[in-house]
């Protein structure tokens, strides 16, 4: 699952590459997401989202593109995919798309810069290359060791990130700077 605005930066390309060596029956690569609120269909975005198509279809029947998804819809994407996919060839902001698939206990792979951003384990990385991301991929989808580190890893990022620990953290700021 690839899950977010689809944007160039994001990498989406480089998944959509990848899959042409990871492809075999009941693989299905699903790009939910729409254009950012601004893109038209001749803008460069809606230019950049026909190429992904284009692309996607010389690679494989199974690539779908589902459009703009409303959040309600979010939980049944992310709890049908076995693995979401990150790949971002440098990191430009925090990731909601990311911090959902981590809510939702998805396993996860993301692109070396972004996992260095974080700090996640090399193993849950690839190299900025379609061939690196297609053998992390068999490589999670055959290891269960593999997808068990993601989901720790995920538990504990997210352990963090609670509405009580930020309110502690903030309130621990405050009372530092009076």
């Amino acid at each position: 699952l690839f899950f977010g605005y689809l944007t160039k930066y994001k990498g989406i390309e480089l998944l959509i590459e990848s899959f042409r060596s990871v492809s075999d029956n009941g693989l299905l690569l699903v790009v939910a997401g729409g254009e950012p609120d601004h893109a038209t269909r001749e803008s460069d975005h809606g230019m950049y989202i026909n190429s992904l198509k284009a692309a996607a279809k010389t690679i494989s029947q199974d690539i779908m593109f589902t459009g703009f998804l409303r959040e309600t819809e979010f939980a049944d994407y992310f709890c049908a995919a076995d693995l979401v996919v990150f790949p971002y060839p440098e990191m430009h902001a925090a990731s909601g798309p990311f911090c959902l698939a981590l809510s939702y206990r998805r396993p996860f792979l993301v692109s070396r810069p972004f996992g260095s951003f974080y700090g996640i384990p090399e193993e849950l990385t690839f190299e900025y290359n379609s061939l690196s991301l297609a053998a992390r991929i068999r490589q999670l989808r055959t290891t269960q060791e593999l997808r068990s580190l993601a989901l720790r890893w995920g538990k504990s990022f997210m352990e963090g990130r609670t509405w009580d620990c930020v309110a502690r953290e903030t309130i621990h700021a405050y009372r530092s700077v009076s």
